[in-house]
């Protein structure tokens, strides 16, 4: 299932609870969630993490 490309534009967001979506990727884009505390993707189709989580130091 396709990543919704409109959460990247959502720079305050602080929690994302993504599990069991069925999610195949999660773009570069998701590194613009700067004050992002809370990552959850478990029981997903990811089988790789982009670079850009690194510059997540909320997280």
């Amino acid at each position: 299932a396709p990543f919704p490309m409109a959460v990247c534009e959502l720079t305050n967001l602080t929690t994302l609870l993504i599990s069991d979506n069925r999610i195949t990727h999660l773009p570069p884009e998701i590194g613009n969630l700067a004050n992002l505390r809370e990552l959850s993707v478990a029981s997903n189709k990811l089988t790789v993490l982009p670079y850009e989580l690194t510059k997540l130091t909320r997280l």
